[in-house]
Parts: structure tokens; C-alpha cells; sequence
């Protein structure tokens, strides 16, 4: 069990150091770390958007297309 601990652990600060080597000077250097998608998934530095309720034009844009709206 220690040697599993241990090989985590050690994983975990390896990641943590090419995040460091990688992605710190180039956010210095003002390029962007997450791509175009990356951050509107992410939504960096935004706060989250507010889910939308279901209208009935979207059960009608569902219907053409297919599929159904799923109910959450």
C-alpha cells in the first residue's frame, strides 16, 4: 500500500512540474493556455451561465432533429 501511495503521490508532483515548466511562462508571455473551445468550456474568468429554461421552440427544434428534451 505504501508503494501505491508512493507512486501516486510521486505522479501527481511530476504533473505538477511540466505544468510548471509549460504553462507558466506562456501565460507570462501572454499566449493563452486553453485553446478557443478550452475556454468557452471553462469559461475562464467568468462566472457560470445560468441554465436556460425549456421553451416550447426548443421541443419543436428537437423534434426536427430527432431527439427529445431531456428533463433534469
Amino acid at each position: 500500500m505504501f508503494w501505491i501511495v508512493l507512486g501516486m503521490t510521486l505522479t501527481v508532483v511530476l504533473a505538477a512540474f511540466v505544468v510548471g515548466i509549460v504553462a507558466l511562462p506562456a501565460r507570462r508571455a501572454g499566449r493563452p493556455v486553453l485553446t478557443t473551445r478550452g475556454e468557452k468550456l471553462f469559461r475562464v474568468g467568468h462566472a457560470p451561465a445560468a441554465p436556460r429554461a425549456a421553451t416550447a421552440k426548443d421541443g419543436e427544434r428537437a423534434a426536427e432533429r430527432g431527439g427529445r428534451i431531456r428533463r433534469s
